[in-house]
């Protein structure tokens, strides 16, 4: 063992040593309501309409669909043939200019939102994949989504969008956006299963400085996400839907459930998928000069995903790289350092730099869970100026060699 790995062992060991003796309260986290907006799997269709297996047919009237609104060309679809939906069963294909809208009422304005949904083809036309541009408004938010075909391998994406309700009454529109392909293209973005999820007051632990640092906190997700939530990148954390922590810069993450994959703890995780593109991070409130412990969990998710799986993270002025070796079975590291706070801030980040494909097809990655930011304990502070000390003892040694 090279010296650098034996004082990253001791410095683990010291920190876990320590940390077994922080008592710290868990706070309250209230979440108001989750639910399928009225009729959001669409299995209530249009009174004059019988499908069968594999079948797309128009929607004739913009009230025809039972909790739904709709404008241009919209088509009743139905699971079967080459046309594959999350519940096997139906969902709405919006064509050209295809509008749905649905409005609700939320609890009270400021109250952040999650909203999930899932976003497919009808059938496998490689000439649809660049026409399956979805923009989805809740005003004044309003994002672009595309079937991606990278993070499933499944014919379709489930995606989480967060916003913040600017009133009581909200509208929620879902608009077809043409691509560039070729105008005689008729097909359209297939909408199915669509929920929210209202995240009540949401406090931090007493001890851990970082937000939903266990990820407890996420979307609503169906029955069925047995491939996870792609999280929407988004950069203001009000409107996140993974509360307390902003997403991307340009890639989703994925929010997995302990139902369908090994979650290191609790129920839920964070998954990076998009390698360099697909990042979380939070900013802290710090007091520079003062000693902080941090920790968190590394894991795959049981999911086929293995190999070396190597992240970067940060924590205040520490960046470091580490690499978990997965099996693809289930397991997880633990990862401890402490550093003293320069700024008023700290940045708690993570990214995959490393490039995985569960299936052969589709992006997997590494998972983290249980990320915790403390106050140092007086042994912790102790074991810090050791850890230092160590350090500039090796440092002056390697000088004298």
């Amino acid at each position: 063992m090279g010296w650098m790995q034996w004082l990253q062992t001791l410095t683990n060991i010291m920190y876990a040593m320590v940390l077994l003796g922080v008592v710290w309260e868990q706070g309250s986290w209230t979440v108001t309501g989750q639910t399928l907006l009225q009729n959001g799997d669409f299995e209530t269709g249009p009174a004059n309409i019988t499908t069968n297996s594999g079948q797309e047919v128009p929607i004739v009237g913009q009230n025809a669909l039972p909790g739904w609104k709709l404008q241009g060309t919209v088509l009743y679809v139905s699971s079967g043939g080459n046309i594959s939906l999350p519940n096997d069963g139906h969902g709405v294909e919006l064509g050209l200019n295809g509008q749905i809208s649905q409005v609700f009422s939320a609890e009270k304005p400021g109250s952040p939102y999650a909203l999930t949904f899932s976003i497919g083809q009808a059938g496998e036309k490689d000439e649809c994949l660049a026409s399956n541009l979805v923009n989805v408004t809740v005003s004044p938010y309003s994002q672009l989504f595309q079937l991606n075909a990278q993070f499933t391998p499944e014919s379709w994406d489930t995606y989480a969008w967060g916003f913040v309700a600017q009133d009581i009454t909200l509208d929620l529109v879902f608009k077809s956006q043409p691509g560039e392909v070729d105008p005689n293209v008729t097909c359209g973005p297939v909408i199915d299963t669509v929920a929210l999820k209202e995240f009540g007051t949401i406090e931090s632990s007493k001890g851990n400085l970082l937000l939903n640092g266990d990820f407890e906190q996420g979307p609503y997700i169906p029955v069925n996400a047995s491939h996870g939530i792609l999280l929407a990148p988004v950069s203001d954390i009000s409107s996140s839907s993974l509360p307390g922590w902003s997403i991307g810069p340009s890639n989703p993450v994925k929010y997995i459930d302990s139902a369908h994959f090994h979650v290191p703890n609790g129920a839920g995780a964070v998954e990076l998928v998009s390698p360099q593109q697909g990042a979380i991070q939070q900013n802290v409130t710090t007091v520079p000069g003062l000693a902080y412990g941090f920790s968190f969990e590394i894991g795959d998710g049981n999911d086929s995903c293995f190999g070396n799986m190597t992240i970067k993270f940060q924590a205040g002025p520490l960046t470091q790289n580490h690499t978990y070796f997965s099996g693809g079975f289930g397991g997880k590291d633990l990862v401890s350092i402490g550093f003293k706070a320069e700024s008023t801030s700290t940045l708690v980040s993570f990214m995959s730099l490393s490039k995985h494909y569960g299936d052969g097809t589709s992006f997997c990655g590494p998972i983290i869970d249980n990320v915790m930011l403390m106050v140092a304990s007086s042994g912790l502070r102790l074991s810090i100026m050791l850890v230092s000390c160590i350090i500039s003892f090796t440092l002056t040694l390697c000088l004298t060699i």
